[in-house]
């Protein structure tokens, strides 16, 4: 028997700032690594529930990127839009789906940009569904701190 799975409607990012610190020292060291946040939303529609987003905002440091000595400023949102009519379920149901298809999008996105601009080269570290997911169900954001 063929399962069936929700299809992607659409991912992309929509938003994007960027800020390069052209004063940064690499002399110094940056003890405290990247400081990156991950906050994703799951949004289900009203009228059709077997159609949602999500939204992941990411961020990386944060706008006193200049006084904290850190090379960049980085903060996207990346909208994945699925259809789960086909399994006869809510999207909601699918939400651990949804994060997992659309992270990869976000890390991709990341290292292009970061790579693309002249400075290092930024790849996101492996991150933890499960805890995206529960601070999903709290509505807050995933935090952390990688080097």
């Amino acid at each position: 028997m063929l399962q069936e799975f929700m299809k992607i409607i659409e991912i992309k990012t929509t938003d994007v700032i960027y800020k390069i610190n052209n004063n940064y020292d690499a002399s110094k060291d940056m003890t405290d690594g990247y400081k990156l946040t991950i906050s994703p939303q799951l949004l289900q529609r009203e009228d059709d529930k077997t159609k949602g987003l999500i939204i992941i905002n990411t961020q990386i440091f944060d706008e006193n990127y200049e006084e904290e000595n850190v090379p960049f400023y980085l903060k996207i949102t990346t909208i994945g839009e699925f259809d789960s009519e086909n399994t006869g379920k809510p999207f909601v149901e699918f939400g651990a789906q949804a994060l997992n298809i659309t992270l990869p999008y976000v890390r991709s996105f990341i290292t292009t940009l970061t790579s693309a601009s002249g400075g290092e080269s930024v790849t996101l570290p492996l991150i933890s569904i499960e805890e995206l997911l529960q601070s999903m169900s709290k509505n807050k954001g995933f935090e952390s701190d990688e080097n």
